[in-house]
């Protein structure tokens, strides 16, 4: 019979990983090949149009073993809610939730039956970099939403120092646009496209957004902890 592990925990840590289920509803955490104090989550969507890199310390989440699977972490995320402040034991491929005299059973996924996305993402030497803080987030699917604009694209062009984000409907001819200004040490010039349906998979939070020539954007959460989020999407090909 298989010992009782006690997982030590941080609610911010898994709160940012429910947030990241809109691209994945599916998660595996593994302990890094790069330092063993920290973990790694790494998925993307169905059609690999977005992704994303989870890090932080092994306390966020201390699991036993090399790796810890959920097939629908929401799942597990709201019998965890339903407590104030639960403790957390695993058992082999179960993790039991309890608090005082009530507890909740909950069943983990074999590892090899949630496919694994990709390795790594290769991103160097962004052309554009620039700040959207949580607010301007959620003003853009709020704006882009049907009640709005109805985008169905947001474009991002940028000329200089300047960056002007568009969004549209490529069926109708209402569109919002605004300026930021960018640091482009290059004077590059070039438009990057992304699916509002990919845009609304982004938590909202507060980002700095790193931009290449190529079509590649990578989205990384301003955070003032050790916890590491980095987002990944690349410009829409044309239908």
């Amino acid at each position: 019979m298989s010992e009782t592990h006690n997982i030590d925990y941080n609610k911010t840590a898994l709160e940012i990983i429910s947030s990241l289920t809109g691209i994945n509803q599916s998660i595996v955490f593994e302990k890094s090949e790069d330092d063993e104090d920290r973990i790694v989550s790494k998925s993307s969507d169905a059609n690999r149009s977005i992704a994303y890199v989870f890090d932080a310390p092994k306390e966020v989440f201390d699991f036993d073993g090399d790796e810890c699977s959920f097939y629908n972490f929401n799942e597990f995320y709201t019998l965890f809610n339903v407590f104030e402040n639960p403790e957390l034991e695993q058992n082999d491929a179960e993790i039991t939730v309890k608090e005082n005299r009530s507890k909740i059973n909950f069943r983990l996924t074999d590892s090899e039956l949630v496919k694994k996305s990709f390795n790594k993402v290769k991103f160097e030497d962004a052309d554009v970099e620039f700040v959207m803080d949580s607010e301007l987030i959620k003003r853009i699917k709020t704006l882009a939403s049907g009640n709005s604009v109805n985008a169905d694209r947001i474009k991002f062009s940028v000329e200089g120092e300047e960056l002007t984000y568009k969004l549209y409907n490529t069926k109708h001819h209402n569109t919002f646009d605004e300026k930021l200004d960018v640091e482009n040490e290059g004077d590059a010039e070039f438009t990057i496209e992304v699916d509002m349906k990919i845009w609304n998979k982004i938590p909202n939070a507060s980002y700095k957004i790193s931009m290449k020539e190529e079509g590649i954007l990578r989205l990384e959460m301003v955070r003032d902890d050790e916890i590491s989020v980095q987002i990944f999407t690349a410009d829409m090909e044309d239908s």
